[in-house]
């Protein structure tokens, strides 16, 4: 028994003191509170110089961790609205290849239609060719034998031989047949070199008792002839009037057989001149469309292949594509025009057309050139024309 009490005494006395430790303790938390959030004391004992050090210290710790909760939430924020423009982004990407595959369908479509429409008409004009030749087999035969014509089909087959063209291969080609009226004079019709995938409207002028098939002419300056690779590739200007073939064309006539150069010059002076030239070609895009020129003969005098500056075998340049031989210049951008340059030109007829011929700088001959008639005067009227040697020598 008086153990056990001895015992409960032992307990109740460390129960005390434990309530004695913890209300020291609650003090001294309280009293570390109020050193964080009131002033310390204002004399200038230690104590009071560590108490005013460590409320600052407290005030600046309070600071940084406003600033640091602060920064927190607005990069929480911008990383939110960087993941949201993301999003955005996505969508109008995905949005924009769906329109752009509904346009890419309307744009096949639109060209299966004027490719249905082009095959449409190459129908009706082979239908035409074979009335027109079958009533010239009937005018040979005399009429006496019955010439029947199978039904047009546009069924694909097998055993088809392959078309050949059906429009004359060149001007020279309609005049030997005897389609156009045999007397001097300038038609418009289509033809079809044996290489064209398709005819294509061409200026004929009857001259000497032969059809040329015109490739250039300057008459007004109402074309401008200063333009890029990819113009004089396809051509342009009006038949009627101003206009360069285009290099394709030039190269599918001219090599389809021997063919030879006219060009009929004329001055502002009214002095009408000629020069012709018994083999001329041009090579296709791969060899730069070079010219392969040779056998002048004429009253113009030669300026293709004089050996001052002889442009067989050049290149042809634009402003765009330099493919001439001067290695500090490129002389069609220098002389505004487009030829087969060498370093630079004799002859240059795709120069600017000059009012009266005459230029706008005496030392820059950049006008329309044929430099055996003028050196410093540009021409009024050229015209550039082809056909071939031996007529009817392909058919």
């Amino acid at each position: 028994m008086e153990v056990l009490k001895f015992l409960l005494c032992v307990v109740l006395v460390v129960l005390c003191k434990g309530q004695k430790i913890s209300r020291r303790a609650s003090k001294i938390g309280l009293h570390q509170t109020k050193l964080r959030h009131h002033a310390p004391c204002e004399n200038n004992t230690v104590e009071c110089v560590e108490q005013r050090i460590l409320h600052e210290v407290h005030k600046a710790e309070d600071r940084l961790g406003h600033r640091l909760d602060t920064k927190v939430k607005r990069l929480n924020q911008t990383l939110h609205i960087v993941h949201l423009e993301r999003m955005l982004h996505f969508v109008n990407e995905e949005l924009h290849l769906a329109k752009q595959g509904d346009v890419d369908k309307e744009r096949l479509l639109l060209n299966l239609q004027r490719t249905l429409a082009q095959q449409q008409a190459n129908v009706d004009a082979l239908q035409s060719d074979v009335q027109r030749l079958t009533k010239q087999l009937l005018a040979l035969t005399g009429g006496q034998e019955k010439v029947t014509q199978a039904p047009m089909t546009t069924e694909r087959t097998n055993d088809l031989p392959e078309l050949q063209p059906i429009q004359p291969k060149d001007c020279q080609a309609t005049f030997d047949d005897g389609d156009v009226v045999q007397r001097p004079g300038h038609y418009y019709m289509l033809i079809q070199p044996m290489s064209s995938p398709r005819p294509f409207q061409a200026c004929c002028k009857i001259t000497n008792t032969s059809g040329w098939t015109l490739i250039q002419r300057r008459q007004d300056g109402s074309v401008d002839f200063f333009r890029t690779w990819k113009e004089y590739k396809q051509g342009f200007g009006n038949l009627e009037g101003e206009f360069w073939l285009g290099n394709d064309r030039i190269h599918e006539l001219t090599s389809q057989g021997d063919y030879r150069l006219r060009l009929e010059l004329t001055t502002w002076d009214g002095d009408r001149h000629w020069a012709e030239y018994d083999h001329f070609s041009v090579e296709d895009e791969i060899g730069l469309y070079r010219i392969h020129v040779n056998g002048y003969h004429g009253d113009a005098g030669d300026s293709l292949t004089s050996s001052f500056a002889n442009h067989d075998g050049q290149a042809f340049s634009t402003k765009d594509v330099d493919n001439d031989e001067r290695f500090y210049d490129s002389c069609a951008r220098h002389y505004k025009g487009a030829w087969w340059f060498k370093n630079c030109f004799e002859s240059h007829l795709n120069g600017v057309y000059y009012q009266r011929g005459d230029h706008d700088n005496f030392f820059v001959r950049d006008g329309v050139q044929w430099n055996t008639i003028h050196l410093h005067s540009s021409l009024k009227h050229v015209e550039m024309m082809v056909r071939p040697n031996e007529r009817n020598s392909v058919a």
